[in-house]
């Protein structure tokens, strides 16, 4: 029902208000809760309050972000959909209307796997939160100090419980789901576009620099990015806790792994075809500016002309990517981590 009422027909803007209006309504359940415990500053060492719980803060902010990011994603998944450079048996109408439909209805929700997907996760998230529970109900044990959300707070206790309930139970698994449909989305276009290899097209003029495939590359990055504001999370907590405990190393290990997966995994294909087309293509532009070398007379007066947009092309064709991103993508990435390892770096020493 919730999802329903977020993802209706209304603008894009609308549903986004909604969707964040939603998500900061639960750090007011939070703070009533440690307003009635009386823990929102635990004075004098005696734990991490309300105010003094980073942890909290941090997730609570990164909500909004993580909202935001899903529909840039599906901005960009839509894209990539709509204007796919199939070659072969893939551009009959037919053919590439069926697929074109598939990808629309993992990407909304509607595929068995999106919901496969989506149950599981939130089976995951309802895992953690059972594990959370217990280990806040005597914090100190795991811990090592009390939290305005353990047993002993009943109000903290259970409205951080709720809060926990929301993001994990159902709004990551939306934005988990939202990742691995768009990855779904550039694994199946890549599966099509290397299946006949022969009949690939690697145009050198292409403006994005990668021979038409970036597109991909944007869609991937985003993905990327859906996985900075959990970076802060667990930076967060550990700076909070002022421990590395077993749950925030596998979240830490899972993401690192993640993120150079995401980035490269899906493409190598993709990578492998086209490294080829170019050498062939190299090859074959090699062969004929050589041969005007050799026959200058061959075109008569225009021997110099084609001479010149033979070499122009072989340059050209020679700085193609065949990875789908450019330099400038490496450097926004880098950029976009650059406060997480700043921050890992603070608190390793």
């Amino acid at each position: 029902m919730i999802f329903a009422f977020l993802t209706g027909r209304d603008g894009r803007g609308v549903r986004v208000l909604r969707l964040i209006i939603l998500t900061l309504i639960f750090p007011m359940v939070a703070a009533i809760g440690a307003q009635l415990d009386r823990t929102v500053i635990m004075e004098d060492g005696r734990g991490h309050g309300f105010l003094q719980h980073f942890g909290f803060f941090v997730l609570f902010a990164s909500s909004p972000a993580v909202i935001l990011i899903c529909f840039m994603l599906l901005d960009r998944a839509a894209r990539v959909i709509t204007n796919p450079r199939f070659t072969g048996e893939m551009r009959n109408p037919l053919i590439l209307n069926s697929f074109q439909r598939r990808l629309v209805s993992i990407l909304s929700f509607r595929h068995k796997s999106s919901k496969i997907t989506l149950a599981a996760a939130s089976f995951v998230g309802a895992a953690f939160l059972l594990i959370n529970a217990h280990t806040t109900s005597d914090p100190r044990i795991v811990y090592g100090t009390d939290v305005w959300d353990a047993g002993a707070h009943g109000f903290g206790y259970y409205a951080a419980k709720i809060c926990l309930a929301y993001q994990w139970m159902y709004l990551y698994p939306i934005v988990v789901t939202v990742a691995c449909s768009s990855i779904y989305v550039i694994g199946a276009i890549v599966i099509r576009i290397t299946k006949d290899a022969s009949s690939l097209q690697l145009p050198a003029y292409a403006p994005d620099g990668c021979g038409g495939f970036r597109s991909l590359g944007q869609l991937m990055l985003g993905v990327v990015y859906l996985d900075i504001p959990f970076f802060f999370v667990l930076l967060a907590l550990r700076y909070t806790h002022s421990s590395f405990y077993w749950t925030l190393e596998l979240g830490t290990g899972v993401l690192v792994i993640g993120v150079v997966i995401e980035m490269f995994l899906p493409f190598i294909k993709l990578h492998t075809v086209l490294s080829l087309a170019k050498r062939k293509k190299l090859i074959e532009l090699q062969s004929m500016i050589e041969g005007l070398w050799e026959q200058p007379h061959a075109y008569g007066q225009n021997t110099e002309l084609a001479l010149l947009a033979t070499n122009t092309l072989y340059e050209r064709t020679s700085r193609l990517s065949t990875w789908p991103y450019v330099a400038g993508d490496t450097i926004r990435v880098a950029l976009s981590f650059l406060p997480v390892v700043t921050a890992i770096i603070r608190l390793a020493s």
